[in-house]
C-alpha cells in the first residue's frame, strides 16, 4: 500500500494518495510511520498545515523516541502559525542532553529553527540559528549547505532593504 501511496503522489494525485494513507490509519492507527507519511503529504504537497500538524503530533506522541519524526513536528507548528510553540520545541530538543541527535540531525533542527525563527518575524535570532547549523555540518551535505547559505542571503537582502 505503501509503494501505491508513492505512485500517486508522484502522479500528483495527492487527494487520493492522502486518502488512501487515512484509510490504512482507520485500520492500523498506531502506525506512526503512517502518520508521519501522511503529514508529509497534507504540509508538503497539499499545504494544509493544520492537517498536517495534526498528523505529526501523532507520529510523534506514538513513537516519541524516532528523532526522524521531530523536525516534521517543528515544521508543522511554524507552518500551522505556532511559531513560538515551534521555537520552543525546537530549542528543547537541542538541549535535552538525553536525545543522541548527531551532528547532522542536530545542524537540520538548526536550520527548522531558523524558518521558525523567520515566520515569527525574529531576524536576528534566525541569522543565529542559521549560522549554527552551517557550524555544526561545514562540509557534511553540501545540499543542506546551499539551502542555509541561500536562507542567509535571502535573509540578509530582506534585512537591507528593510533599513
Amino acid at each position: 500500500m505503501s509503494f501505491l501511496i508513492g505512485v500517486l503522489g508522484l502522479l500528483r494525485e495527492f487527494e487520493r494518495a492522502a486518502e488512501l494513507s487515512r484509510r490504512l490509519l482507520f485500520n492500523y492507527p498506531n502506525n506512526p510511520k503512517r502518520w508521519f507519511g501522511l503529514a508529509e503529504e497534507l504540509l508538503h504537497d497539499m499545504k494544509r498545515p493544520s492537517e498536517a500538524l495534526d498528523a505529526y503530533r501523532k507520529a510523534v506522541d506514538l513513537e516519541p523516541s524516532n528523532i526522524a519524526f521531530q523536525p516534521g513536528l517543528i515544521k508543522g507548528l511554524s507552518a500551522a502559525g505556532q511559531h513560538d510553540d515551534a521555537i520552543e520545541y525546537a530549542e528543547h530538543l537541542l538541549e535535552d542532553p538525553s536525545r543522541d541527535l548527531g551532528t547532522t540531525r542536530r545542524a537540520h533542527i538548526y536550520e527548522d529553527l531558523g524558518h521558525a525563527f523567520v515566520r515569527a518575524k525574529r531576524w536576528t535570532e534566525a541569522e543565529q540559528a542559521y549560522e549554527h547549523a552551517l557550524s555544526l555540518e561545514p562540509t557534511n551535505d553540501p545540499n543542506h549547505r546551499g539551502r542555509v547559505e541561500s536562507q542567509l542571503r535571502k535573509l540578509d537582502e530582506f534585512l537591507s532593504h528593510k533599513k
